[in-house]
């Protein structure tokens, strides 16, 4: 497998057991919590792929994040020149559309009832970052499937299954179950390699489940941390605000 070809060669990995060990919930959260990328800025490039039941669309972005504080994207087709511009934080949304001379500003909430799906700026974070969510929630159970440890932990209305590799206790799948409105995200991560002394997956496939599907596709490239940032969102008189 690619991914354990990978992390053997890594600095600091574990030598890949014959037999899985059945491990504590806690404690194999542990292990996974410390195999997180500690970071307080990621800047990359990205390639991006977007499905939903109407359209498909693929463009490159700049994207820029500050850890808990913004998530801000550069969005360029292959001609280079910049069509729009998203600044995410922890409680509001923003786009400037440069092609129609727009822009929205709305609440966190906009996201979530727009894909109909469990999304906040953490899981967003967690989707650049390759990070766990939600590790405050109760861990439940562990078990062993395709030779991978899967972990489950949740709250009264949030459930969450992580598949981990057992080499080195990368995330390698994330479903984001909503029991309330019955929704969920499933993330894939691969493509793991060493950027900066840090495990870091190049590549993401997330769907969404709701009354209706999305997928978005993910390719990362030109990743760097703890850069000092700059993200502007300034909008010209003679755009519109749209709702």
């Amino acid at each position: 497998m690619l991914w354990i070809g990978l992390a053997v060669a890594c600095k600091g990995t574990k030598t890949a057991p014959g037999e899985l060990e059945r491990m504590r919930p806690k404690t194999l959260l542990k292990e996974v919590s410390e195999q997180q990328v500690d970071y307080k800025t990621i800047r990359a490039k990205a390639k991006i792929e977007y499905e939903t039941p109407e359209e498909r669309t693929s463009f490159k972005g700049d994207l820029r994040m500050q850890k808990d504080s913004a998530i801000w994207m550069s969005i360029k087709p292959a001609l280079g020149l910049e069509v729009a511009r998203v600044l995410i934080t922890p409680d509001s949304i923003k786009i400037l559309d440069r092609i129609n001379k727009q822009y929205v500003i709305q609440p966190y909430s906009y996201l979530e009832r727009l894909y109909q799906a469990p999304l906040d700026f953490s899981v967003l974070q967690s989707l650049v970052s390759g990070g766990l969510i939600y590790t405050d929630h109760k861990a439940l159970e562990v078990d062993i499937v395709d030779n991978q440890y899967s972990l489950v932990y949740e709250s009264d209305s949030i459930r969450n299954n992580v598949r981990i590799n057992p080499v080195n206790f990368t995330v390698a799948r994330l479903l984001i179950e909503d029991l309330r409105y019955q929704r969920q995200v499933q993330i894939d991560y691969s493509d793991y390699s060493l950027v900066e002394e840090r495990l870091f997956s190049h590549q993401r496939l997330v769907e969404a489940q709701a009354e209706a599907a999305y997928r978005l596709e993910l390719d990362f490239s030109r990743v760097s941390f703890d850069r000092d940032l700059t993200y502007t969102f300034v909008v010209s008189d003679n755009y519109e605000r749209i709702e």
